[in-house]
């Protein structure tokens, strides 16, 4: 199968990475404590930046289960089909249930289970990606139609390589929350990513978040539709830690 790859993003990956592990000046744990390495930042800064994306992705809940799916502008807001077509799977994942009592496009209860070698993509930065694991999805207002879900990440893996033969894996563990309405929405991410690339030892990093898409005109979120144009905040902190090495950003 072909990964298209979703990454047309509202908040930058890159620019918060680099305002987390440029300096520890910024570190809530340590200030104006030694510096990090420059290999031990980058190898911070990419696990940051992958779960950064993934949580702006997750304001749509087929960004948040279909990472090979449709890109960032075109992913949809849950609706009354997200979980009929085609049955019995999404994106390259079995589906355990498609009940949905209130229609919303939130399952009532389902687990996303992701396996090889449906879930073997090419194109992926310039390689080739496996995803394995499952993500359980909930509706956590089951009678009441809204844009609301839950996500339960367990053990769910990226174990990718790219054209420069550069091999990473990424585990995730943790929850997603998703509410709002019409006029905005707010996500809460609390993710643990261990990553490890190139052989280099595992870094961790554990994302307690909470981004917030405002739509550029008020009320124009519809479900079933993709994301208007609109701007994301995010607050929170973040924690890397490696062998003895552990920084906590605000």
């Amino acid at each position: 199968m072909h990964w298209t790859r979703r990454r047309t993003l509202l908040l930058s990956g890159v620019g918060l990475s680099a305002l987390l592990f440029a300096a520890c000046s910024s570190d809530s744990t340590a200030p104006g404590g030694a510096e990090l390495s420059a290999a031990t930042s980058a190898d911070a800064a990419a696990a940051s930046q992958d779960e950064t994306e993934e949580a702006t992705e997750a304001f749509t809940l087929d960004g948040a289960i279909d990472p090979a799916g449709a890109s960032f502008s075109s992913a949809a807001l849950s609706g009354p089909s997200f979980f009929n077509s085609p049955p019995n799977t999404r994106g390259c994942a079995t589906v355990s249930s498609t009940t949905d009592t209130d229609g919303d496009g939130a399952p009532d209860n389902t687990v996303l289970t992701f396996a090889l070698p449906a879930c073997h993509f090419t194109g992926f930065r310039g390689g080739s990606v496996d995803l394995t694991g499952t993500i359980t999805v909930s509706d956590p207002t089951p009678t009441a139609p809204d844009f609301a879900y839950h996500a339960v990440l367990s053990d769910f893996t990226f174990a990718a390589s790219n054209a420069d033969q550069e091999t990473y894996t990424a585990v995730r563990n943790g929850t997603r929350d998703l509410s709002g309405s019409g006029t905005g929405l707010t996500l809460a991410n609390n993710i643990t990513t261990v990553r490890t690339a190139n052989g280099r030892p595992s870094v961790q990093v554990v994302h307690n978040m909470q981004f917030t898409f405002t739509p550029a005109t008020a009320g124009t979120l519809t479900a079933g539709q993709p994301l208007p144009s609109g701007s994301v905040s995010a607050s929170g902190t973040v924690n890397f830690s490696r062998g003895s090495e552990s920084r906590t950003f605000t």
